[in-house]
């Protein structure tokens, strides 16, 4: 029963996890809930609190600063918002991406199943072995 009990906590800290990295950090919940029922609830959590909120890292990414008055404008503005002036255009963005889109979700699915079922497997021979 032992086995049980552990194997219930850890996937109940796992869903906590995803939903503090979800609602806090503006990330994806089912990957975290993922991660912490491979690692670890606690070393899942405590990355979740020690990377930074995307929502933040996102809205600083749009905007830019205006060379005459230095506020935060959008990168799309034309005219400054708070001065008036004329903006010139903004460099492009250019963004590289090394991963492959989706790859490491697909990656990151097959190894949480192979671990549930793992789980599984060692709470049905715990049950299985006791008298």
């Amino acid at each position: 029963m032992d086995v049980l009990a552990f194997a219930f906590f850890w996937f109940i800290f796992a869903v906590i996890v995803g939903i503090a990295a979800s609602a806090r950090r503006s990330r994806d919940g089912l990957a975290w809930f993922l991660l912490a029922l491979i690692i670890s609830p606690l070393l899942a959590g405590l990355l979740v609190l020690a990377l930074p909120d995307l929502a933040e890292q996102r809205a600083r990414e749009d905007s830019r600063a205006c060379p005459f008055c230095a506020e935060a404008v959008k990168q799309e503005a034309v005219v400054c918002k708070h001065c008036g002036r004329d903006l010139p255009a903004p460099a492009p963005i250019v963004r590289e991406s090394w991963f492959a889109p989706n790859v490491g979700l697909r990656i990151a699915t097959a190894v949480a199943v192979l671990m549930i079922l793992g789980f599984f497997g060692l709470i049905v021979s715990a049950l299985r072995s006791t008298p």
